[in-house]
């Protein structure tokens, strides 16, 4: 066998394993288009924040970078959502203008930008599964940097949804692949260019969601010299400022928002001005250790390890491992920040971006591992506990995603049967609304909450063109009493000459509920008589559709009643409340 022969075959063995990074991206994939088709519209199950994002992107999309909600900030995923709105009219762009075929589709839109984030977040797993590779040369370690989407535990919960979280991983992808590039380079100075990519991780990863701001330790802790430091920490603001435009030109409300966060002790900026609520934090970092045992013991691991590295090693004498041991620093001052922030003001997605850490932490152990005990039985046992390692991440995988599917299929079929009963109504029909809940039935409601976040400026445009396209809408929110008409307001009265069928849509049906809703729709008018036919009780979920019939009392005390209302269920005369 000659030399070229044997150099042919380390290649095709090479080529093989390379074929194992594409594992993971098409299991993320797949699933991520699986969950896409059973939650099938966004509008029945997810609002908030998924048609927040419709709303900017919208905006966006329309040429407004100075919109509404810029909370978390969320820039990437609003210009994202815009750019699939534009290249999605691309190819539909006929008939009506692109902002009524956006209000007339809005699910279809949606979807596409969720599959565009399935799709992103896939080619991110399997570029950085390559660049470690090359790195490396170790097809386990470079597949485990590939988990960092999976290890979340709520992941399969918002897959198939819009919002930011969805692409938390990919500064956290960035940052591990450039760390592990550092940590096996032979210099260990920070050039410019190095500055440059740790900063932009860094911006892009706040600009996200402002729940990366631990990222900040990283320029902090890994680059060297207070001069470079204080650079690329000033340059991670700049890019923060520049990707997040739409906050930045709204500097003074997103520091308020800011502010109020760090401020008050509840969730958004309320609650009381104490900061923090030492009891509940206390109480939300036990659940959060609770929930996640696993990576509590790996982060303690990796906390001994460094604390006894740093105990031996001198700078000088092993530049690499002090390099490494700041990284490991870095991370470690990370997690604890994400447990703090999470245990203030504490969500299980607050503690996702920890989580993601995890591949970093078993890169750091492997390489202390390695330049303690360097031998090939040493190497082959790293292997080995990697390859477990990301059979249990594969396999611990499965179960939930079959408990998920199988929940959020209750909720859509349920959902889906009440939409069904309601394609009865007769078009041009009054519809009404009753419901505060994450999703419903109809569009109608989700593009309600769409307008709630459009900018003053553009609420009456956007009124307009929804008054057109879904006239006789009517929503009432039974949290706050609050009464929303696109178009014209309906009157209950005779004499208004509104002849058109009223249907109202309840999300529990409650008498409670019918008699708030109905007291706002009429205003409390005395003169006015109400009969309710019950056309449809879910029987999952609780949801009513009732057809309503307005008339008025009778002054000489007997009833009157037509045909069509004489076999109504029951009767009742709302209040408000």
């Amino acid at each position: 066998m000659d030399f070229h022969h044997i150099k042919k075959m380390v290649r095709l063995v090479a080529g093989q394993k390379r074929l194992l990074l594409l594992f993971f991206p098409l299991f993320y994939l797949l699933t991520g288009f699986y969950f896409r088709l059973i939650l099938e519209d966004p509008s029945l199950r997810s609002v908030d924040p998924d048609y927040v994002y419709f709303c900017t992107g919208l905006n966006m999309a329309e040429g407004h970078l100075k919109v509404a909600h810029i909370d978390h900030p969320g820039t990437p995923l609003q210009y994202l959502t815009a750019a699939v709105f534009r290249i999605v009219w691309w190819f539909r762009g006929e008939g009506a203008g692109f902002t009524d075929d956006v209000l007339s589709h809005p699910d279809l839109y949606l979807a596409m930008v969720n599959l565009v984030l399935s799709l992103l977040l896939a080619a991110g797993m399997l570029g950085a599964g390559r660049a470690v590779f090359r790195k490396t040369g170790s097809v386990t370690t470079a597949m485990v940097v590939q988990t960092i989407p999976l290890l979340p535990f709520i992941l399969w919960e918002i897959i198939g949804r819009i919002s930011p979280e969805q692409i938390l991983a990919l500064p956290i992808i960035a940052l591990s692949v450039f760390l592990i590039g550092k940590s096996r380079s032979s210099k260990q100075e920070y050039t410019t260019a190095d500055m440059l990519v740790l900063a932009l991780i860094t911006g892009f990863g706040l600009s996200i969601k402002l729940t990366l701001l631990p990222l900040m330790f990283f320029p902090l802790m890994v680059v060297p010299g207070w001069k470079k430091k204080a650079v690329t920490l000033l340059l991670s603001l700049l890019f923060f400022l520049v990707i997040a435009l739409p906050a930045t030109l709204q500097i003074e409300r997103f520091w308020h928002w800011i502010r109020d966060l760090f401020l008050f002790s509840g969730q958004y900026g309320s609650g009381e001005k104490n900061v923090v609520d030492l009891a509940q934090m206390a109480g939300n970092i036990r659940q959060i250790v609770r929930l996640e045992p696993h990576f509590t013991i790996l982060t303690g691991i990796l906390a001994v390890v460094t604390l006894i590295s740093l105990a031996t090693s001198r700078r000088k004498k092993h530049p690499v491992s002090f390099s490494r041991n700041l990284m490991a620093m870095a991370v470690l001052l990370a997690i604890t920040l994400h447990a703090l922030m999470a245990g203030k003001q504490y969500a299980p997605r607050y503690i996702m971006p920890a989580m993601m850490y995890g591949p970093l932490i078993i890169f750091l152990l492997c390489e202390t591992v390695r330049e303690c005990l360097p031998s090939r039985i040493v190497e082959g046992a790293l292997s080995l506990l990697l390859s477990v390692f990301l059979i249990w991440t594969a396999s611990r995988q499965i179960p939930v995603i079959r408990y998920t599917s199988e929940a959020f299929l209750t909720q859509i079929e349920a959902r889906k049967m009440t939409r069904e009963a309601a394609a009865a109504f007769e078009p041009g029909s009054i519809r009404i609304i009753a419901s505060a809940d994450y999703g419903s039935p109809f569009p109608e409601y989700a593009l309600h909450f769409f307008t709630a976040w459009a900018p003053n400026s553009l609420k009456p445009h956007y009124a307009e063109r929804l008054g057109t396209l879904y006239p006789g809408t009517i929503h009432f929110n039974p949290l706050n009493s609050q009464l929303v008409y696109w178009g014209k307001a309906f009157d209950t009265t005779a004499e208004s000459g509104d002849i058109r069928p009223v249907y109202l849509f309840l999300e529990k049906n409650q008498e409670e509920l019918f008699a708030k809703t109905l007291g706002a729709v009429m205003e409390n008018k005395d003169s006015i008589k109400v009969l309710k036919e019950l056309l449809f009780e879910n029987p999952v979920n609780g949801e009513a559709l009732y057809r309503v019939h307005f008339f008025p009392e009778n002054p000489s005390g007997t009833e009157s009643a037509s045909p069509e209302t004489s076999s109504t269920s029951s009767s009742s005369t709302p209040r408000g409340e």
